[in-house]
């Protein structure tokens, strides 16, 4: 028998290496280059994760309502259970991965040398058996986020939830993830109880085990610091010399003292072995060896392993700045207390493990087993420092196949385990899951096989395996499956940072790739690529220069979620997009068919022309003289060829006009004229004349004639004739694959399209639809992909709550079409009072249209509305919703982020959802709703992790697509990764059998746990026997002997919960019958 889990214990020792095999290739087109705002990876941002959270959980008062929302999960468990004894119709989900990347992960615990368990932000409790090499999830424990863990000396472990770190800093507790209480399990996880007391704690951030006492751990919550004894628990009481809550706890491994953090940043030490009775080491600024107890957003603290000679145990302090900031490494080599700490790495200094202001969100302390002064600080980075050591970078802040020197970026805790190795075993746990280092922090292996957490925000399915999904801090993660890896659900990382939407072309049959894909990041981040074995092409980002001036200095544009979506016709009527036809005879050709390729992604298509068509070769082709006003951008006649040579000839007229006259009035002083002798001494006499004016004036009139003289100046652009040789004709025939790509960002940076997002031979050009919708922008958009309005119509949300659709799109080719009135924009909705999160097309009558609203809180107008007139132009936004959710009971205030208007339904009343606790469906247009969790779960009772993006394939097969998951169904969640839902053709004759076969009783069904028996009466010899998930993988393949018995049994305990069909065949005779695995 060959379970999937034996397959991958053998790929854990061997998937990097296939992996590292790929290339990640940067490719640039060749005859453009696109607008690229960022030059450097872009890196993940928890606050606007956080963000995302708020808007998608939040009242609407904007608050989160934590004992609403735990009692809604308490609804959802309840539910489930009683849904499952009445055996009530359900969806069946298969895990597609990824089995190779991990997620968000705040608390990791050793047991013994070998086994660990680790707690994950939102998806649930984790156990290896093999340090950390393959995982497999404890659906027992209750999916909660886990915030710490411990285990005290008697073998009871608890597990803490909820945390104060990953909070959005509004609502009651401020936490994002549900917290609720501290559990306890007595027999390694097979069972569990809250201890008694913890009911009301809604973060745990700190669990220690107490050595002096085997039976006692200790904790700090918000609730406050205190103990539990065999179960119960009891509050330290608050006051100078004891915290009102908890943050962080180190114990000294021989019980001799211990080290709490409070929230406020101030650190108590124990006076001795009780550790109730503590005493600040936190005084003013942190003088005369104090630690400070102002200016510290956060604080850890951490005990060596290890003793010093003199028996003693050294302890470290990191803080963080009310920012977020590095704020500080302190040391003791005095067993911590007060007046022995020194700063060994101070704040302020520029190179940190916090470059950003993240240390509130990641901050993480470890010390080294081989080298007491040496502590280990994670923030964004992961770094080394002592007081012998200088501060140095500890490990790449990434990871890669074949890399061996980086940990995912964001360090939430490390650990080491004494293993009884020199250095021990070093734990990393981070935002992308656990490393293991057993070199001292020089290099690292990451343990995440089957480790599946991964937060994903949207997804895109292909037209065969391939899955693409954007996660939190994980990037675009594309799962190819269809033998590309060892492992069909291992990912590689197609783009960086926080990705959001994505899209995978339905084209299967393109020359040079299997896939074409596309993948968005945080802030306007915008990549395209393809896939082919062997390699992930990463082609970069796509914008045209009409994005430039929407960039901000950091080259970022719009929201923090990146909205696009992707729409393809293989056989569009309306396309005006062309390929050209060249002759290539040299000779005129008559009628024929011609292969060409379309524009967007080289595919090959066939054109015909008529009988008497005829495809020129002009020996000679004489044009002639042209006089025009503008010079010819092209032949008129000949669209292909250059225009001719255009000369330019000024003619100028000058002409003058007399219009009028113009008098003027001259002043002339009269002037008399007069004389004078004079006498000198020799008798001569001088004759003088003057001119003496006499104060009198004479006026003169002069009239002048006004004359305008003007220049008209035309100017004509001569094309001379000429004669030019040997031209093949060209013919302009319709591209029948025709594409529109839209992104969506928020208010006036507006909503973009371009047609030309899979043409990879040039830079696509882009126009701006319209405005985006206002505040934080746009959350979903759809297509209408069937019908007549096929690839005319578009719908979009906002997380404004608002609905619009825009029509007109098939005229859309330029600006200028938009420009002049092409698109007509009605708002179907103007606020739902919380975001629209999803939207829903249905693929049988596009008028019918579904919308969900996320937020916690009851809505009077539904949670999930649909209408059956959304492509009139007379739709009412009053009148034309309905409500199909439960308005009132038990999940009314559920927040939907999804939603899938079922294909295989011709009703169209078959309805999924996804929600905050999983996944929703009804069959009967929501008179009615199942909980339909089964395979995805994450815990006990049906609960499992958010459901943010559902998808189906709906489309049919083509020359160019060639569908084979038609019908599936697939659900991205916020911390369990993707899943799959449909039947594939491979299953469905066994289905067929099955059903038909009802005499084949197999038992138990539904098989708990163990065996399942299989009725053999009346075989002989050698069978095959086979068992199928309901998407047509092949879990098991056994050759059986048969022969005397009257039933054989069959191990199923390694199979997933889920849905199968168990198939046994000798020659032509088969017998076929349906199961169900509930672990």
């Amino acid at each position: 028998m060959k379970l999937t889990s034996t397959l991958r214990t053998f790929v854990a020792g061997t998937a990097v290496l296939a992996l590292s095999a790929w290339g990640i290739l940067n490719i640039t087109s060749t005859d453009s280059t696109a607008y690229q705002p960022r030059a450097e990876r872009p890196a993940a941002q928890p606050d606007g994760a956080l963000e995302i959270r708020k808007m998608l959980l939040a009242d609407s008062e904007g608050n989160i309502d934590h004992a609403g929302l735990q009692q809604l999960r308490r609804n959802v468990v309840k539910a489930a259970e009683k849904q499952s004894r009445e055996k009530a119709n359900s969806l069946s989900w298969f895990e597609l991965g990824p089995d190779n990347i991990g997620g968000r992960t705040r608390a990791i615990v050793p047991v013994g040398n070998n086994t660990l368990y680790a707690g994950a932000v939102s998806g649930g409790l984790w156990k290896s058996t093999n340090r950390g090499d393959n995982w497999t999830q404890l659906l027992t424990f209750p999916s909660l986020m886990v915030g710490s863990m411990t285990i005290s000396g008697n073998g009871t472990m608890y597990v803490g939830t909820g945390s104060r770190f990953d909070g959005i800093g509004s609502g009651e507790g401020g936490s994002e993830f549900r917290g609720e209480g501290i559990w306890m399990s007595s027999d390694d996880g097979a069972s569990w109880t809250m201890v008694e007391g913890t009911s009301t704690f809604l973060t745990t951030d700190a669990l220690v085990a107490d050595p002096n006492q085997e039976d006692r751990v200790w904790f700090g919550s918000g609730s406050g610091y205190g103990s539990i004894t065999n179960g119960v628990a009891s509050i330290v009481p608050s006051g100078s010399s004891s915290p009102s809550d908890a943050t962080d706890i180190a114990v000294a491994p021989n019980g001799s003292y211990c080290l709490v953090a409070a929230s406020n940043g101030r650190i108590y030490r124990s006076n001795g072995t009780e550790f109730s009775d503590l005493t600040p080491v936190s005084q003013g600024s942190g003088q005369g060896g104090f630690l400070p107890q102002s200016g510290i957003g956060r604080a850890r603290v951490d005990i060596a392993p290890t003793a010093n000679p003199n028996g003693t145990y050294n302890a470290f302090a990191l803080f963080s700045t009310p920012g977020g900031l590095f704020g500080g490494l302190h040391f003791s080599g005095g067993n911590g207390e007060g007046g022995s700490w020194q700063e060994v790495w101070p704040e302020g200094i520029t190179d940190t493990p916090l470059p950003r202001g993240q240390g509130i969100y990641d901050l993480a302390l470890g010390i080294s087993k081989s080298d007491p002064t040496l502590a280990y600080v994670g923030g964004i980075e992961l770094w080394r420092s002592g007081p012998n050591q200088q501060a140095q970078a500890a490990a790449a802040a990434f990871d890669a196949p074949g890399f061996n020197y980086g940990v995912h970026a964001d360090v939430h805790e490390v650990i080491f385990v004494d293993d009884n190795t020199t250095n021990g075993t070093m734990y990393v746990a981070t935002d992308g899951g656990i490393y293991r280092s057993e070199d001292n922090g020089y290099s690292y292996t990451a343990c995440n096989r089957d480790y599946n957490v991964t937060q994903f925000y949207g997804m895109a399915h292909s037209a065969g395996t391939g899955v693409l999904g954007g996660t939190q801090d994980n990037g675009s993660l594309f799962i190819p499956g269809d033998g590309y890896f060892l492992s069909d659900q291992m990912a590689v990382e197609a783009h960086g940072g926080d990705g959001f939407d994505c899209g995978i072309s339905m084209v299967t049959e393109a020359p040079g790739h299997n896939y074409a894909w596309f993948a968005a990041s945080q802030n306007g981040g915008l990549v395209r690529g393809t896939l082919s074995p062997g390699a992930v092409n990463n082609l970069g980002g796509f914008y045209d220069g009409s994005f430039t001036d929407l960039f901000n200095d950091e080259g970022d544009i719009g929201q923090f979620y990146t909205c696009i979506r992707l729409y393809e016709d293989f056989n569009d009527d309306f396309s005006q997009n062309d390929v050209i036809l060249v002759n290539t005879f040299g000779q005129d050709s008559v009628g024929g068919t011609y292969e060409l390729q379309t524009n967007s992604q080289n595919l090959p298509f066939t054109y015909t022309m008529g009988a008497n068509e005829t495809l020129n070769f002009y020996d000679s082709l004489s044009r002639p003289e042209r006089i025009l006003d503008a010079p010819l951008t092209e032949d008129p006649d000949y669209f292909w060829l250059d225009p001719q040579t255009a000369v330019q000839d000024v003619q100028c007229l000058v002409t003058t006009d007399t219009v009028g006259s113009d008098t003027t009035f001259v002043l002339t002083e009269i002037v008399e004229i007069d004389s004078v002798f004079t006498f000198v001494e020799d008798g001569d006499s001088l004759y003088h004349v003057f001119e003496v004016p006499m104060g009198v004036y004479d006026t003169t009139t002069v009239i002048e004639p006004i004359v305008i003289t003007s220049e008209q100046c035309d100017t004509l652009y001569i094309h001379t004739a000429d004669v030019i040789y040997n031209i093949p004709e060209q013919l302009k025939v319709k591209d029948p694959y025709n594409t529109m790509f839209v992104i969506g960002f928020n208010g006036s940076t507006g909503i973009w399209m371009t047609r030309e997002a899979l043409n990879f031979n040039t830079t696509p050009s882009w126009v701006r639809i319209g405005s985006a919708p206002s505040g934080t922008g746009t959350k979903a958009i759809e297509f209408v992909e069937t019908g007549a309005e096929k690839g005319d119509v578009m719908f979009y949300t906002g997380w404004n709550g608002s609905v619009t659709r825009v029509t007109g799109l098939r005229d859309v080719y330029t600006q200028e079409d938009i420009d002049n009135g092409a698109l007509n924009f009605d708002v179907m909705l103007a606020s739902a009072g919380s975001a629209v999160t999803g939207l829903s097309v249905d693929p049988n009558d596009p008028n019918h249209v579904i919308v969900t609203v996320g937020g916690y809180g009851s809505s009077a107008a539904g949670k999930v509305r649909e209408t059956f007139n959304a492509l009139s132009p007379d739709f009412n936004p009053n009148t034309d919703w309905n409500n199909i959710w439960m308005n009132t009971g038990e999940f009314a205030s559920m927040p939907c982020y999804d939603v899938v208007v079922d294909s295989r339904d011709a009703s169209g009343q078959t309805v999924v959802v996804g929600t905050e606790f999983g996944i929703f469906v009804t069959e009967d247009g929501g008179a009615s709703w199942n909980i339909s969790n089964m395979g995805v779960e994450s815990g006990p009772g049906g609960f499992t992790a958010p459901v943010f993006d559902l998808k189906q394939q709906f489309r049919d097969s083509h020359e160019w697509s060639n569908v084979t998951n038609a019908g599936a169904i697939y659900a991205g969640t916020h911390g369990r990764g993707m899943f799959v839902n449909g039947i594939a053709s491979s299953v469905e004759e066994e289905v067929a059998v099955s059903e038909e076969s009802a005499s084949w009783n197999v038992f138990p069904n539904p098989v708990v746990a163990g065996e399942l028996n299989l009725p053999t009466a009346g075989w002989q010899g050698i069978a095959q026997v086979e068992i199928f998930d309901m998407t047509g993988r092949r879990w098991m393949s056994q050759t059986v002997q048969l022969g005397g018995v009257e039933r054989i049994q069959t191990d199923v305990q390694e199979l997933p919960s889920g849905y199968y069909v168990v198939r046994m065949a000798q020659g032509g005779h088969s017998k076929a019958a349906k199961f169900v695995v509930r672990q």
